[in-house]
């Protein structure tokens, strides 16, 4: 690339600084390749957005990455809380069920005190009445 140097001015500045001509011309050349390779601005912005561009796509890819391992461990946090939630709600289940039975249980042995003691009201009805 070129500079934006001028050659011819520097020596110039230069002879009429007290430089000789040939040494002012020789420092012209030698600054304008020192500026050159120093101020190569398009190849240092395209390494540089080339730079930018990998470290962008390194951090993209780190997300991703880490976006999808958060949804696998969430996933499963999930899965252990339905289970939890099934487990518990199987175990509320049963022991309603558990408490229904032994109600029922009641409920027949009940029936079947009330139905003895009509039982035996009638029996004693019969013999009270009809001796």
């Amino acid at each position: 690339m070129t500079a934006k140097f001028d050659t011819l001015d520097y020596a110039q500045q230069l002879e009429a600084a007290g430089v000789p001509p040939d040494q002012a011309k020789v420092h012209a050349k030698a600054l304008l390749a020192v500026v050159g390779n120093c101020l190569d601005l398009p190849a240092s912005v395209n390494s540089f957005k080339r730079e930018i561009k990998n470290e962008l796509d390194n951090f993209e890819s780190r997300i991703a990455h880490e976006f999808n391992d958060f949804k696998i461990h969430i996933t499963h946090e999930l899965d252990d809380f339905k289970l939890a939630i099934t487990y518990q709600i199987a175990e509320s289940t049963a022991r309603q069920e558990l408490r229904i039975a032994k109600v029922e249980y009641e409920l027949k042995v009940h029936r079947w005190i009330l139905g003895t003691l009509v039982a035996f009201q009638i029996a004693i009805l019969t013999k009270l009445y009809f001796p």
